[in-house]
């Protein structure tokens, strides 16, 4: 692995925070209304769905605001501290998108037996 420096790992990072607030965005503006509109309609299914779309931006936006501040907090590191951090960084983004996994996998077998 090629060696990474802090200057690289928070430019990462940056990147991804930016990307989740930006999914964070999108999931609270589209979900609130999409909530009322389905609470309107009657349709509990198109509610809830919204709901959750809300509530998922929220946490993302919670995520993003932890790790904004975490990144402030620790300072610069050195390159075996930044190498470590990022190991630990891909470590969570593999964990992450194997749940992701999980999740769609999970709303399928629901869906099957509904």
């Amino acid at each position: 692995m090629e060696s990474m420096s802090n200057h690289q790992l928070v430019r990462v990072e940056k990147t991804l925070t930016t990307a989740l607030v930006a999914w964070s965005v999108a999931s609270i503006s589209l979900g609130m209304p999409l909530a009322l509109i389905g609470r309107k309609m009657g349709s509990t299914l198109v509610s809830e769905f919204g709901r959750q779309n809300a509530l998922w931006g929220a946490v993302d936006a919670a995520i993003a605001g932890v790790g904004s501040m975490t990144r402030r907090k620790r300072g610069v590191l050195s390159g075996v501290q930044a190498e470590r951090e990022i190991r630990k960084l891909r470590n969570l983004l593999v964990i992450n998108a194997l749940a992701d996994v999980g999740y769609i996998a999970g709303g399928i077998a629901i869906a099957a037996r509904s």
